[in-house]
């Protein structure tokens, strides 16, 4: 019995210590901003509010996001990617992308199943070619929006 608490206790420390995740919203407008979320939350699969991502940062290594309960919005970013979130199945809120113009190529994202509010891609004027992927997307349930790009 001790033998069973004891492994018990064992598992449940390291799923809290390794699977935690921040509340609410996540904002990544600065580099350290996303080292600081890789540090402490690299693991992290579900994010409970919506994730803002903004200026001219490095998002390649935030790659464990699964499921957003709020919005993806990528507005005035100057990322040149967003295959990271190729792990990315499920956004409560809207998936935006806007005023993003250094992204060539929206590629990647072929998890993603279901968007519950708009699905904008806008406004990206410079270099966006191609939008390739959301090959498993079935739900769009606000506007659909692919313009001014």
């Amino acid at each position: 019995m001790i033998k069973k608490l004891t492994l018990c206790f064992f598992v449940l420390i390291n799923h809290i210590l390794f699977s935690q995740c921040p509340t609410g919203d996540v904002y990544l407008n600065s580099q350290s901003d996303v080292e600081s979320f890789i540090s402490n939350y690299g693991t992290c699969e579900v994010i409970t509010g919506t994730v803002y991502i903004g200026d001219a940062i490095d998002i390649s290594e935030v790659t464990a996001i699964k499921r957003i309960e709020g919005s993806l919005i990528i507005s005035y970013s100057e990322i040149t990617s967003v295959s990271n979130f190729s792990n990315l199945e499920f956004v409560g809120g809207d998936f935006i992308i806007d005023q993003s113009h250094l992204i060539g190529t929206i590629e990647g994202i072929n998890k993603l199943q279901t968007v519950n509010g708009d699905f904008l891609i806008i406004g990206n004027y410079s270099v966006l070619k191609d939008i390739k992927g959301f090959n498993a997307l079935e739900k769009i349930g606000g506007n659909f929006q692919v313009s001014e790009n």
